[in-house]
């Protein structure tokens, strides 16, 4: 973990630990929302509203969840994106959706707010490129990845943990496996992208 998420990280437990769990959540929305965003983007295959629909509901969840996160047993950076990630894959079963647009109503004045104004931010900053608009073409775990490593720079086990589908944590030993087989399937992809990319090019 960069100092810089270290250093954050250490903000937001104080609050926490003040009982200031709405300010806490405030900054982790404002920290890492852009960067959920446009993951979530992503996995939509560049849908903005697509994006933006799960972005809310994720907004809420971190809002609720928060207070009962595990200091220690993992970054937050990464438990946001296990967050978005879980959200996303649920987010068109029907009694899901149902849940969700629950949880948006009870919690709705600030998180969604907050929601709009990263949204709005993000719009306007986020510079579309011939290598992400490749990468939305890629099946969904392999545009995950991708993002996670080159936009958002995630170290390999904070990957293994992201991507983990079951909902246990992962130990430690099944962790770094899991990383490992992450790395050695970013370096496949990167040349299919790259050999893509040439072919394009050339066309």
């Amino acid at each position: 973990m960069s100092g810089e998420h270290k250093e954050f990280e250490g903000y937001v437990q104080s609050l926490c630990q003040e009982g200031k769990t709405n300010e806490a959540a405030t900054s982790v929305i404002e920290q890492y929302g852009p960067a959920l965003l446009s993951f979530l983007e992503s996995m939509s295959r560049g849908s903005a509203q697509a994006g933006e629909d799960v972005f809310q509901v994720v907004c809420c969840k971190i809002w609720e969840r928060l207070p009962s996160f595990e200091w220690g047993q993992g970054s937050l950076r990464a438990w946001v994106f296990v967050v978005a990630r879980h959200t996303f894959i649920n987010h068109h079963r029907s009694h899901q959706r149902k849940r969700e647009e629950r949880l948006v109503d009870r919690l709705n004045v600030i998180p969604v707010q907050l929601s709009r104004t990263v949204t709005h931010e993000w719009v306007k900053t986020e510079v579309k490129s011939k290598l992400w608009d490749s990468i939305k073409t890629l099946p969904p775990d392999d545009r995950t990845l991708l993002m996670l490593r080159l936009q958002q720079e995630m170290r390999w086990t904070e990957i293994a943990r992201i991507l983990h589908n079951g909902e246990d944590e992962l130990e430690p030993i099944e962790q770094k496996r899991a990383a490992a087989k992450a790395r050695k399937r970013f370096e496949r992809l990167k040349a299919t992208l790259r050999q893509q990319m040439k072919a394009d090019a050339g066309a």
